[in-house]
């Protein structure tokens, strides 16, 4: 099972994508996290890596894409992944889907996690007062958010229009928001024929049979996008910067 997550701020990715990675039995790639390893590691990409950062610029998308991609092919040999942290903008999104064809690792399903602006934003200012970032102010934290809307937000009609997404409410309890996506994962998977036995098999069913119609893929609504539905928001070019471990 190969697996996409996308959340802006605040939305709970990182507690989602472990959960999911332990229910699935796949590897959870943080791809902040593994260009961190890369740095330390060393090597020829590391160097590049960790040059572009003594400078304060922006990892341009292909040494990005160089450092993912042996460990997704690796992971998606052994069971699968789910994947955060890139892309975040179509650009890069277009360019993945492309290296994943050739190589044979297309994406099953993209997970989106959505909630209000207001309450990402009381989410974030808890955090920071309880030792999380300290830049998170709620000037910081609603500029994160615009950033999210504008660079990442089209990804979302581009998965829906694929055929993949699956999006789900982060407004609710954790236990809720892993059981809603459990449940529409399944149901994804199911109708459009990827690794369902996989998922039986784990929940102790028979293989599931698709229907002959295809159901729709349930839509998100447009108040999680500060800047306006996604499919008005602005493209940025947009290359990478290695993220804070504690974001």
């Amino acid at each position: 099972m190969k697996l996409l997550l996308l959340a802006p701020p605040g939305a709970g990715k990182g507690t989602q994508g472990e959960r999911l990675a332990a229910w699935a039995g796949v590897r959870h790639i943080a791809a902040g996290d593994l260009l961190r390893d890369v740095v330390r590691a060393g090597g020829p990409l590391g160097a590049q890596i960790a040059a572009y950062q003594a400078r304060g610029d922006l990892v341009p998308d292909q040494i990005v894409i160089d450092a993912l991609t042996p460990v997704v092919v690796e992971a998606a040999a052994h069971g699968g992944y789910i994947l955060d942290g890139f892309p975040r903008t179509l650009p890069q999104a277009i360019a993945a889907a492309d290296l994943a064809l050739r190589l044979g690792v297309r994406l099953d399903a993209a997970i989106y996690l959505y909630a209000p602006d207001e309450v990402l934003t009381q989410r974030l200012l808890a955090r920071a007062g309880q030792g999380g970032r300290s830049d998170d102010t709620a000037d910081v934290i609603r500029h994160r958010l615009r950033v999210f809307a504008e660079t990442t937000g089209p990804l979302v009609p581009y998965y829906r229009e694929r055929g993949i997404l699956v999006a789900v409410d982060a407004d609710q309890p954790v236990d809720s928001v892993t059981a809603d996506i459990q449940a529409r994962l399944t149901e994804l998977l199911t109708i459009t024929g990827s690794p369902r036995d996989v998922l039986a098999a784990r929940a102790g069913q028979a293989p599931a049979v698709p229907p002959a119609v295809p159901s729709a893929v349930p839509e998100c609504p447009d108040k999680s996008f500060s800047a306006g539905p996604p499919e008005r928001a602005t493209i940025r070019r947009w290359t990478w910067m290695v993220p804070p471990a504690s974001g």
